[in-house]
């Protein structure tokens, strides 16, 4: 399920950082003498600013918001208090009440205006008044074209107006500008999946769970991995003439224009290497043994199809190909294979990863601090 700000894991990326506290107690400093007048009544201020939003984060929206209706007494103006407000607000699910206390902290000026933007369309978006919610975020975005979560959340919009195109050029800005947003490369693979881009969908879920390989959503998005993979492909009920296993293949019709035939050639190859499951090499061992192989080959094939395109994907190419092949260079990928999939419990993949713990570390620790090469 697509969802905005990372609502699946219970919290906002904007709010986490809240810069604006910072931006005051560095303004409260920079006042002649060091420390402002009323000096005791600041002190109390930022005291009950950070206890509203320990309530607030703890799921005590009641109590936050009694102690944000207690200070907005003393700084009716205070443009970052009444966002505080809104957002609490609109947790409680008082999505109109939310929206016009945004307003007015965007008005009042609100220390990040882009974090107002983005509650706004959202709070639409959950009354479900879409247009209303894509307005919003457009507005914002033309103010901070930079905003990575206003791209997410427009495209989040988009995908729920069945604006699937649009949506999916909004989530890979949103990549763009946070390469590791585990919310932006779920969402992208959930999309890609539901337009039966089986290849980019299964890619989209590996990079998701190198980001978040434990979470509410990785068990879902590891559990999908084999399926695609699998897609067309079984296993047939008994043995051909001369005793092999048969596999029954059916290949996805291409498509038209350059880049479907593209899309339709990493789908046969992707068949293809689902396909050799059962061939003597492989027949004997562990699907978990399989799996490790099958990514890093079908990542290779998908890697030289980009290399020889001639028009290479500018998202797909520099964002996904190239941290699958310093993978494959800096020799990561089989523990990658077994790192993503540890949410499914499997015991095997569990006492894998135990036994190569020097080797999940540096995995770990090269995907941590991967950045892609500069876009020319």
């Amino acid at each position: 399920m697509l969802t905005h700000d990372d609502q699946a894991e219970g919290r906002c990326p904007v709010i986490r950082k809240r810069p604006w506290l910072l931006i005051l107690m560095a303004g409260l400093l920079l006042l002649p003498g060091g420390m402002p007048r009323g000096e005791e009544a600041d002190a109390n201020y930022r005291d009950l600013m950070k206890e509203g939003i320990r309530l607030h984060d703890a799921g005590d929206y009641d109590g936050a918001l009694e102690i944000y209706r207690r200070l907005l007494q003393s700084h009716p103006d205070n443009g970052s208090l009444l966002y505080e407000m809104a957002y609490s607000t609109s947790a409680k699910g008082d999505y109109r009440e939310s929206i016009a206390l945004a307003e007015k902290a965007l008005k009042k000026g609100a220390g990040d205006p882009a974090a107002c933007y983005s509650l706004i369309g959202t709070d639409y978006d959950l009354l479900e008044e879409y247009g209303k919610g894509e307005k919003t975020f457009r507005q914002g975005i033309k103010r901070f074209p930079d905003s990575g979560i206003l791209h997410f959340n427009l495209g989040i919009n988009l995908a729920r107006q069945q604006k699937n195109d649009e949506a999916i050029q909004e989530l890979q800005e949103d990549i763009r500008l946070r390469p590791d947003h585990p919310g932006g490369w779920y969402s992208l693979a959930t999309l890609a999946e539901a337009q039966d881009q089986k290849v980019r969908a299964f890619l989209a879920y590996v990079r998701f769970l190198t980001l978040q390989p434990e979470s509410s959503r990785s068990k879902e998005a590891a559990g999908k991995l084999w399926p695609l993979m699998f897609t067309g492909v079984e296993k047939g009920a008994a043995p051909t003439e001369d005793g092999k296993t048969q596999i029954n293949i059916t290949l996805p019709p291409p498509g038209p224009g350059k880049a479907a035939d593209r899309r339709s050639a990493e789908s046969v190859a992707m068949t293809m290497v689902a396909a050799n499951r059962w061939v003597e090499e492989w027949e004997g061992r562990t699907d978990s043994q399989f799996f490790a192989h099958g990514l890093e080959t079908l990542t290779q094939i998908v890697s030289e199809y980009d290399q020889n395109a001639g028009d290479r994907d500018p998202f797909w190419g520099l964002y996904a190909d190239d941290y699958f092949k310093d993978a494959r260079e800096r020799g990561h990928m089989e523990a990658m294979a077994y790192d993503i999939r540890r949410s499914l419990g499997i015991p095997e993949d569990a006492k894998w990863l135990e036994e190569h713990s020097g080797a999940v570390a540096a995995y770990r620790a090269w995907s941590k601090g991967w950045k892609p090469p500069a876009a020319e």
